[in-house]
């Protein structure tokens, strides 16, 4: 979780690195809104079984530009602190990635890719989510496997 509420983002950037059979993109992510899907019958981000959507801007690490935006829903597990996630993150001009995994309370959270479409059609592989504090967007690092 961040300090600007419960969601982080999955992102990637230009230009993309290749790496001994995999592409790292890195990005920033930073939140955008936060609905609670009252699923249990309360309207917060605490309750066991709430769901919620959540959206980011993706941004270039380096210039802070807009390349692309996500749309998650995170479903609060019975310990408060772990959400069950999935989502799709479209990158301008590029195509989507689809994300799932769970988000806990630490800093840092790892979810599987499990498809995508455009350039990314048929992608595996992880997006890490590095959560920093205050209004600060979180860190996020792709990694694609060949």
């Amino acid at each position: 979780m961040t300090d600007r509420g419960m969601v982080g983002a999955m992102a990637w950037s230009w230009p993309s690195q290749a790496v001994a059979g995999q592409t790292v993109i890195h990005l920033l992510g930073k939140q955008t809104g936060a609905r609670v899907l009252p699923l249990a019958g309360t309207q917060d981000f605490t309750t066991p079984g709430n769901e919620v959507l959540a959206t980011d801007d993706l941004l270039d690490p380096k210039t802070h530009k807009k390349v692309g935006t996500d749309s998650l829903v995170l479903q609060v597990g019975l310990d408060h602190r772990l959400l069950l996630i999935n989502g799709t993150s479209h990158l301008n001009g590029r195509g989507n990635l689809t994300v799932v995994g769970r988000f806990g309370a630490g800093a840092k959270s790892t979810f599987a890719i499990v498809g995508g479409t455009g350039e990314f059609a048929g992608a595996t592989g992880t997006a890490t989510d590095v959560a920093t504090s205050g209004n600060h967007p979180d860190k996020l690092t792709i990694r694609l496997l060949h």
